[in-house]
């Protein structure tokens, strides 16, 4: 008997346990879901400040249909992905319905539909967006290939400036006696280099040593110029420099760059 009683108390405090939980399960429904609407709000307000403006009440509509019928889960998954894959296509001026119909093709296994291999498609997509992505840069940074070409000309007019036929300016501050540099040499430089309106972005500290086939072509081009102890000041047009697309926060797209560099050393390319 003794036996059977624990059995009968442990039930009962185990079903004491459930009808606690049972009944704090309710509150904790309340509580999450308004915490979680909280969150959706404030979400909601940041995408709109974002132009990504959300219906909360058409979310909401979604929302019910998906948490009372779990089975449809592919086609919410869908309609998520198709919507986010919409307003990324209309942004970058993509035809949603081509795009929807060879979705399709490559979803059903139709392997004869695109006409190309996969890295020719890979390529041709690449090459796109980079073309896209410099008609951008040109239409909002143009304005620096001109600037470029004027501060190249006016340089060019000081006296000792020698220009190179692929359009760099540059003059010796001061002239040394040592070898050049060739392809596939290291050198040890130091360096200055700044925008055309002075700013500067980039300074070496102590000397730098690097490969002259590994630097920006300007560079290159200048350092087979050079001879050890040579110092000069060349002003770099924006195609021999970062091109169409700048570097980081501090070079803007179409940027001429004017750089100090002084010439230290020579290292000959490691034999093979």
């Amino acid at each position: 008997m003794v036996c059977a009683f624990a059995s009968c108390n442990k039930t009962a405090q185990k079903s004491e346990t459930n009808d606690e939980l049972s009944a704090m399960s309710d509150s904790v429904a309340m509580i999450q879901g308004y915490m979680t609407g909280q969150q959706l709000a404030q979400q909601f307000m940041m995408m709109a400040m974002q132009g990504m403006p959300v219906d909360s009440m058409e979310f909401l509509k979604g929302f019910k249909k998906g948490i009372t019928d779990t089975t449809k889960f592919s086609y919410y998954a869908g309609q998520i992905q198709g919507v986010q894959t919409a307003m990324s296509l209309v942004k970058e001026g993509i035809d949603v319905k081509l795009f929807t119909e060879y979705l399709e093709a490559a979803l059903k296994g139709d392997t004869t539909k695109l006409g190309m291999d996969q890295e020719a498609a890979y390529t041709y997509v690449q090459n796109y967006y980079q073309k896209k992505q410099e008609i951008e840069n040109k239409e909002k940074f143009g304005k620096n290939i001109e600037a470029g070409k004027k501060a190249i000309a006016e340089f060019s007019k000081q006296e000792g400036v020698i220009t190179t036929k692929s359009g760099i300016a540059y003059r010796y501050a001061s002239k040394g006696t040592g070898k050049s540099p060739v392809d596939g040499d290291k050198v040890k430089v130091t360096y200055r280099g700044t925008l055309i309106d002075g700013t500067e972005f980039d300074k070496s500290e102590e000397p730098v040593e690097l490969s002259i086939n590994q630097v920006i072509p300007g560079w290159t081009e200048l350092l087979k110029l050079m001879k050890v102890g040579d110092q000069i000041t060349a002003y770099i047009p924006y195609d021999l420099a970062y091109g169409a697309n700048g570097s980081g926060s501090s070079i803007e797209p179409f940027s001429t760059l004017i750089f100090d560099i002084k010439l230290l050393e020579v290292a000959p390319a490691e034999k093979k």
